[in-house]
């Protein structure tokens, strides 16, 4: 009789945008700029959008991640995270339609600070 149990799978799921409401060329550009520097950094290849939302993860995969961020980073430290731990990440195709009710919660500064924290882990990954 096999008595072993095995382990939870551990999985990140990342969506990826088809549409947003109707595509907005500064958005769109913008959204490149930064994934193909995310891409060229931390070598992410076969994730499109990082900074997706929302993100799933099994419970097996959050216990595994050791994550530290508490700001806009906590996408990316997801998926690096998650990468580096050999979970299995997916992207998923979804739709997504501009918000009439609240313009976005991101600010000027947030890019500033999200730049910094790419910086930091870059450099951190280097020692």
């Amino acid at each position: 009789m096999n008595t072993t149990v095995a382990a939870p799978p551990r999985k990140l799921f990342l969506p990826f945008r088809m549409i947003r409401g109707f595509w907005r060329a500064l958005d769109f550009s913008r959204r490149v700029v930064f994934n193909l520097i995310f891409l060229v950094l931390f070598r992410t290849r076969g994730v499109w959008d990082v900074n997706g939302k929302p993100k799933g993860l099994t419970r097996a995969a959050y216990e595994a991640l050791d994550l530290k961020s508490d700001d806009w980073f906590i996408d990316a430290e997801l998926v690096l995270s998650a990468r580096r731990r050999g979970l299995v990440v997916a992207e998923l195709p979804v739709v997504f339609h501009r918000n009439e009710e609240r313009a976005s919660f991101v600010q000027p500064r947030a890019i500033v600070e999200f730049a910094g924290n790419m910086a930091r882990e870059w450099f951190r990954r280097r020692t």
